[in-house]
């Protein structure tokens, strides 16, 4: 539940929509159902006194590991169309957005596949226990999933000083009439190279 409020929120901050409270309220909405599945399901497995009895509360394991999977397929896919509409037709810039949508499609898709496996792995036998296999690996999933995309930090800041790119800013000459109307511009701007890192403007003539 908390690595997919961590994400929920990265989701609100970044989004400079007017609706992008919506996706972040139904994630955690969803998060906090999930936990409370779960709180549910610990509790009656402690209460019996043999593992087939699960089959009396497997209600709360098919709903819970479904939209378990469902709302990390939704927070994949919403990571992914956030961060590629930041794009901004900057190489660098751009590189460093294709690797987050990779972690962010690793990731969410990782523990949706891990929910179906406990899912159909419960449903196919449930009497060789194998559904457990998968059930107590998903929290040590997230909790990799949300270090994988902390830690990338580093990696790509590494990538960012090491790769050296230009961007050429071409601005266009002001007709002379423009002189003569106010009697302050006049000439032509120079097209200026400018350094991703180090934007600095060259000579402007007025």
């Amino acid at each position: 539940m908390i690595v997919r409020c961590i994400f929920s929120y990265r989701l609100w901050k970044l989004n400079m929509n007017k609706y992008k409270w919506i996706i972040p309220v139904i994630i955690t909405a969803v998060s906090f159902y999930i936990f409370g599945d779960a709180t549910y399901f610990s509790v009656r497995l402690y209460s019996i006194e043999s593992f087939l009895d699960v089959k009396s509360f497997s209600w709360s394991l098919y709903f819970g590991l479904s939209v378990e999977a469902g709302v990390d397929l939704l927070v994949a896919i919403a990571q992914c169309l956030l961060l590629r509409s930041l794009r901004t037709g900057i190489r660098r810039t751009d590189m460093m957005l294709r690797i987050l949508i990779t972690y962010s499609i690793n990731t969410g898709l990782l523990t949706s596949l891990v929910a179906i496996g406990a899912l159909v792995s419960y449903s196919v036998s449930p009497r060789n226990y194998a559904y457990f296999a998968f059930y107590f690996v998903l929290s040590k999933l997230y909790v990799n999933a949300l270090l994988a995309t902390l830690n990338a930090r580093g990696s790509l800041l590494e990538q960012k000083r090491g790769m050296p790119s230009t961007v050429v800013f071409r601005v266009p000459t002001l007709p002379a009439s423009s002189a003569q109307l106010g009697g302050t511009l006049a000439g032509e701007v120079p097209c200026t190279v400018l350094d991703a890192d180090s934007c600095s403007l060259g000579h402007v003539r007025i």
